[in-house]
């Protein structure tokens, strides 16, 4: 039987494999950016599978699904990440919401960088003004929080 630590063992791979033959990819093709899948790699196509396996990881779930390879491939590309109803996910932060939205960006070059995402507010727990679309500081809240990778859960020391 496996232990609990090797059930929680990640491994991300296959990211520069998917250029070679994307009709032979069995279950990556989710992870594949929109740009990837038309042979075209750019820098920031890796953000986006992260993105993916962010989102599986926070929701349970993909973003993009379909019943064939080409329904996949066609929501990828056409269809905009829509994150779960916070009503139902209330626990989720408005950080790591945006975080996902910028790291599933369909447009390459308006996608997260690197950089950007090792400084935003998710994972270092500090406010950032290029984070403001979904800012989770709130403005009068003056006691002191840490963030920690949980989830985007608050916790307090």
């Amino acid at each position: 039987t496996e232990t609990k630590q090797e059930l929680y063992n990640i491994k991300i791979l296959q990211f520069g494999s998917s250029t070679i033959n994307i009709h032979n990819t069995n279950n990556s093709l989710y992870y594949m950016s929109p740009e990837l899948i038309s042979n075209k790699y750019h820098q920031t196509s890796d953000i986006w599978s992260i993105g993916v396996i962010l989102y599986q990881m926070i929701y349970d779930n993909l973003p993009f699904k379909g019943y064939k390879e080409a329904e996949i491939i066609n929501n990828i590309k056409k269809l905009n990440v829509e994150l779960p109803d916070k009503t139902h996910h209330s626990h989720i932060s408005k950080s790591v919401r945006n975080l996902i939205k910028r790291m599933l960006n369909k447009n390459p070059f308006k996608r997260i960088k690197v950089e950007e995402c090792l400084n935003h507010e998710w994972f270092t727990g500090i406010p950032n003004a290029n984070d403001n679309e979904e800012s989770d500081s709130p403005k009068n809240d003056k006691s002191p929080k840490s963030k920690k990778a949980t989830g985007g859960r608050e916790t307090r020391p």
